[in-house]
């Protein structure tokens, strides 16, 4: 047992997803990409560097 509260960790867990996919939709706005039409590997690439920049 991990002595984890499953609370807090899904509220940390959603949190940094919310912050990793702003990521994403600010790196396509400022390259001019319409999140519906990027490709899944695009997203994956940038999904991966959310994690990188952002922990």
């Amino acid at each position: 047992h991990l002595n984890l509260d499953a609370e807090t960790a899904l509220r940390k867990a959603g949190k940094r997803f919310s912050t990793r996919f702003r990521y994403i939709e600010t790196q396509l706005e400022r390259n001019q990409e319409d999140i519906h039409q990027t490709t899944p590997a695009r997203l994956e690439a940038l999904w991966d560097e959310a994690k990188r920049t952002l922990g």
